[in-house]
């Protein structure tokens, strides 16, 4: 089979593309799962985020702190925690992991949490099941679920909903 070599060049383009535009593949989770699967879920604003070399020097991390507005379930004595992910800049070296929640100071977000260590609620939280486990709020009063492509959800993914209709869904979770 010919191919010419604008036929070459341009699919070569396109699969360098692929990468750059690829959303991660996972289980989709509903939002009650997520909910019976944390140990908080709580709104807030993220007010900074510093990004680091894993201790191990393997692999880049980064630290949101972040402002609790409100505990929408569970308990957590603090207003101010710090959330930590896969993934961000350190000087000219950058990660970026499909799947991994990602935040900026001033996104105001919903995350379902896990305590890294439960016993003192002091330790860096993790958030559930990645991407799936933070909406980000727009000003719209709309939350949006992080960008991925859900198999066995047969259309019944949330990606977007109501902050009110979230925060009820959420509650009634453990009912």
């Amino acid at each position: 089979m010919k191919h010419s070599f604008g036929t070459i060049i341009v699919f070569s383009v396109l699969l360098m593309l692929i990468p750059g535009i690829a959303t991660a593949i996972m289980a989709y989770m509903p939002i009650e799962a997520l909910t019976r699967s944390s140990d908080v879920v709580i709104e807030g604003d993220v007010i900074d985020t510093q990004s680091f070399w894993s201790q191990d020097g393997s692999t880049i991390l980064t630290r949101a702190e972040i402002v609790v507005n409100e505990v929408i379930d569970g308990h957590l004595s603090q207003n101010t925690i710090a959330v930590e992910y896969e993934g961000g800049e350190v000087g000219d070296i950058g990660l970026r992991v499909s799947d991994a929640v990602t935040m900026q100071a001033g996104e105001r977000v919903v995350l379902f949490l896990k305590f890294a260590d439960y016993a003192s609620r002091q330790a860096v939280n993790h958030v559930v099941e990645k991407v799936q486990g933070k909406f980000s709020i727009k000003s719209s009063g709309m939350a949006a679920r992080g960008a991925a492509q859900y198999v066995g959800a047969a259309g019944a993914s949330v990606n977007q909903i109501e902050l009110s209709e979230l925060k009820k869904r959420i509650q009634s979770a453990r009912e």
